[in-house]
């Protein structure tokens, strides 16, 4: 009697959960009589008492309530941003449980389009800013070389610079693949300190260099003239996607080196690459450089955090680890058969050439960013000449068998099929194993399925350290072969070389081309007779083949939006507290979700060298409280490192951003740096205050008593004053 008589305005799961009650004889009072089933399973007991086992469905209890899950993730599924939506409850550490959402981001959402427009404008908005503060160490300082200014080019493993004369090659080796062509007139989109425009500009009649960045621009126009460009070369501050004032047809080559990686999305590159191909003659060059490569995105970021891991931390954190940040890469990072597709979009494209980079070391512009040189019109673009085709493995080819076919000799025994020293006009060899990427591929295999992936006898690692060594033996005798290794070859054999990516891209080897040089006989466009040879499905879309920038952002603000969005259906108990990214739900063998397997949530304050200290003033926990929304952690101490807790350039100038928002005096980009702890920011932050007679001490004890009241109780203090 004290159940209830069905569900509101549910008939058909009052029909489920309301049964006819055999027990009960009909009466006047109760000419129906009906029995509740609750979904609790539990079983008699030979004594005759009852134990409840538990649920037979996903009904859960929250603080005492009855929460059925199905009504939540229904709801959930429901929001345009979700494709896929499962809730659990999960320990909330004290002993209670909390509601957590797992969610599977509908690729295709991207928020109301006036939000994407906002969140694309302050993805570039806030390159420039990181930009304009890195540039500006040097740019009042007296440099050695200004043609050779290579601040902010630091290591993603060790935060240190990257040594100059790798530098060196890269700017040399880029500065050749545009010269090739010998362009006259040329636009340089994001010419930053003037790298490539000091190589090119002499060799043209016109060079102009645009940039976002002011304080780049001012550099190079700085030390224009006394190189005797101040008649070549004109600069002007714009977006990549600004041609006002370009005519069509009017230039020999357009360059975007290193510079798309910053691009909010590929709808903002198509823009870009679509207004370059207007700007182009036919026959010109469209160089799109140093871009980074999505198939080995995972073994890149493996690599890395593997090589700043503790010896002693669990493979399964090292995965949550790379996982969380591959979900919030904020920079573009793009599959190379984007660019073998482009021409199906932007027909004027006739020739697409992917290169790798040179150098005779491995670092992380080599082994995971590649160059594109596309040319417009019809052709011919390869070389006239019929190529020899081998294959690595199938052919057993090594480094030795491949010069003796170039004419070089000492082939030695087993050689490939052909006389030795035959001198092949045009030799192309694929599928040959990278060597600057084979060990990262594996870290990759073995943190997916460490048990199958290591040697057999081995111990499967559990450890950074152990997997560390479990590589180390995998590799022992060496494996792959560098590419540079081929350039030199074809160099003193006197051979053009040009290596590119192979078709198995996650895999990371590469294919090579080698052309007899003959006195008078022009280059061609490319030296592979099918140009990038990687595949072309006209029917995907260019977002298809890349990362999306935004989503960190976007998957920042969706967790509020759908906490938002549910608190306006379902009562506050029932909203989740948590909302957990994943890029695909966990399977069963009968392919449905298995609830045992999904991730517990990424919140926690990771393992530091630092021990947990809370804050232990007002403004300490305001800028906590910031950094700790902005990193997504549940909480962070005040003497955590910002760098530590994986912040980077741009998570700095959001958290920047956020603190004007809260004080009322500026805290520049360069502070954030300079001040790299909640402590120490906080200090900072106190004492601007007590520079311009504002007690920060004060705001911040005002921010968070208001913290502590309801949306509704601000307004009405709000009306009150």
């Amino acid at each position: 009697i004290g159940v209830g008589r069905g569900y509101y305005e549910r008939p058909e799961l009052t029909a489920e959960r309301f049964l006819p009650c055999p027990f009960v004889e009909p009466s006047a009072d109760e000419p129906e009589p009906r029995m509740y089933r609750t979904g609790d399973l539990a079983r008699w007991m030979p004594d005759g008492n009852l134990e409840l086992l538990g649920r037979m469905d996903n009904q859960v209890k929250i603080r005492g309530y009855r929460i059925e899950l199905g009504e939540i993730e229904s709801r959930l599924r429901e929001h345009p941003a979700v494709k896929e939506g499962v809730v659990v409850t999960k320990d909330d550490g004290s002993g209670g449980k909390r509601l957590v959402a797992y969610v599977v981001q509908d690729p295709d959402w991207q928020g109301p389009e006036d939000e994407r427009s906002d969140v694309a404008a302050e993805q570039v908005e806030q390159w420039s800013s990181v930009y304009d503060h890195a540039y500006s160490a040097t740019a009042d300082a007296t440099v050695e070389d200004p043609t050779f200014n290579i601040v902010s080019w630091d290591s993603s493993y060790t935060g240190q610079p990257i040594p100059a004369e790798q530098m060196r090659t890269w700017v040399e080796q880029t500065v050749d693949r545009i010269r090739r062509h010998a362009p006259d007139r040329v636009l340089e989109i994001g010419c930053g300190m003037g790298l490539l425009m000091f190589r090119i500009a002499p060799h043209c009649s016109r060079y102009v260099g645009t940039d976002f960045s002011t304080v780049a621009l001012d550099f190079v126009a700085k030390h224009v003239p006394s190189l005797g460009l101040a008649d070549t070369v004109e600069l002007d501050r714009r977006w990549a996607d600004d041609f006002t004032g370009v005519d069509p047809d009017s230039l020999d080559a357009v360059v975007l080196n290193s510079i798309i990686l910053d691009f909010p999305s590929m709808d903002y590159l198509m823009v870009v690459l679509r207004g370059a191909v207007e700007a182009l003659a036919d026959g010109g060059l469209l160089f799109v450089g140093d871009v980074r490569g999505l198939p080995l995105m995972e073994a890149y970021q493996s690599s890395v955090q593997l090589h700043q891991a503790a010896d002693d931390l669990p493979l399964d954190q090292l995965a949550l680890r790379i996982n969380r940040l591959l979900r919030v890469e904020e920079e573009l990072v793009i599959d190379p058969s984007f660019f073998a597709w482009l021409p199906t979009a932007l027909p004027e494209i006739g020739c697409v050439s992917v290169q790798l980079k040179r150098g005779a070391f491995t670092n992380e512009l080599n082994a995971y960013r590649y160059d594109v040189s596309m040319h417009l019109g019809q052709g011919p673009f390869g070389p006239d000449a019929t190529p020899v085709e081998l294959d690595w493995v199938m052919d057993d080819l090594s480094l030795g068998r491949v010069r003796e076919r170039l004419g070089g000799g000492g082939g030695g025994a087993g050689a490939a099929d052909g006389a030795a020293g035959d001198g092949t006009e045009l030799l192309v060899v694929r599928n040959v194993p990278n060597a600057r990427v084979l060990r990262d591929v594996l870290t990759v295999q073995l943190l997916r399925q460490p048990a199958e992936a290591t040697p057999p006898g081995a111990p499967t690692p559990t450890t950074a350290g152990a997997l560390r060594a479990t590589l180390d033996r995998l590799l022992a005798d060496g494996a792959g072969e560098d590419p540079e290794a081929f350039w030199a070859l074809a160099d003193e054999l006197g051979y053009d070389a040009e290596i590119r990516p192979n078709a198995d891209l996650a895999l990371g080897g590469f294919d090579v081309a080698f052309l007899r040089r003959a006195e008078g006989r022009a280059l061609p466009k490319t030296l592979f007779p099918d140009q990038s040879g990687l595949p072309v499905d006209a029917t995907r879309a260019a977002a298809s083949f890349a990362n999306n920038p935004m989503l960190g952002k976007l998957s920042r603000r969706l967790g509020p939006e759908l906490r938002k969005a549910l608190g306006a259906q379902l009562p506050d108990y029932m909203v989740p507290t948590l909302y957990v990214p994943l890029d695909a739900m966990p399977l069963s063998p009968n392919g449905k979700v298995d609830r045992k397997r999904l991730p517990e949530p990424d919140t926690s304050r990771p393992d530091m060298e630092a021990d947990y200290k809370a804050a232990g003033s007002p403004v300490e926990e305001v800028v906590a409280d910031v950094w700790a929304d902005v990193l997504a952690f549940d909480k962070v101490g005040v003497d955590d490192t910002f760098f530590e807790l994986g912040g980077h350039s741009l998570l700095a100038v959001l958290i920047q951003t956020r603190l004007n928002q809260l004080f009322p005096f500026g805290v520049s980009l360069g502070e954030i740096f300079e001040y790299p702890t909640v402590a120490k920011l906080s200090r900072r932050l106190e004492q601007k205050g007590a520079e311009v007679g504002v007690d920060a001490a004060e705001i911040a004890g005002i921010l968070r008593s208001l913290d502590e009241l309801s949306d509704e109780e601000v307004a009405s203090r709000i009306d009150a004053e």
